[in-house]
């Protein structure tokens, strides 16, 4: 029963900082119709804050929609582009290593000429030397 009696004393002197509010000193039942007035006035103003709150709030929903929507599209592009920069890598290395083969094969073949071309000149003069100066270098190897 307290707890009713608290409820009305708190009704009460709500209408009455409400009416202080107005400048409506007085206390008395007899503006009803003026509480009301006020209450349709407050209702009336919330009403337009929340409308104004809530389209304030859609719009940036909206913009946080459009924001979200080219975010994954850049985030597709970007998954996109580094499968393809995967692939090419990939393509590279295999084709460095094919060259790398290609060259050390190279090498071994220009080895392998020199020394012939050295066995072949030093048969030939008798020297052991063909004439060539033994400094000189026969073949360039990279």
């Amino acid at each position: 029963m307290g707890d009713k009696l608290d409820k009305e004393k708190g009704r009460a002197e709500f209408r009455e900082g409400r009416r202080r509010r107005r400048g409506d000193g007085s206390s008395g039942t007899n503006h009803a119709s003026l509480d009301a007035l006020s209450t349709h006035e407050e209702l009336d103003i919330l009403k337009v804050e929340h409308s104004r709150t809530f389209s304030s709030q859609t719009c940036a929903l909206q913009d946080l929609q459009t924001q979200e929507k080219d975010l994954r599209s850049q985030f597709e592009v970007a998954v996109w582009e580094k499968a393809e920069s995967d692939i090419m890598l990939g393509m590279s290395k295999e084709r460095m290593g094919s060259l790398m083969d290609e060259v050390a094969k190279l090498r071994r073949t220009v080895h392998e000429m020199q020394q012939t071309s050295a066995v072949a000149q030093g048969a030939g003069a008798g020297s052991g030397l063909g004439g060539c100066d033994p400094g000189q270098v026969l073949w360039t190897v990279f």
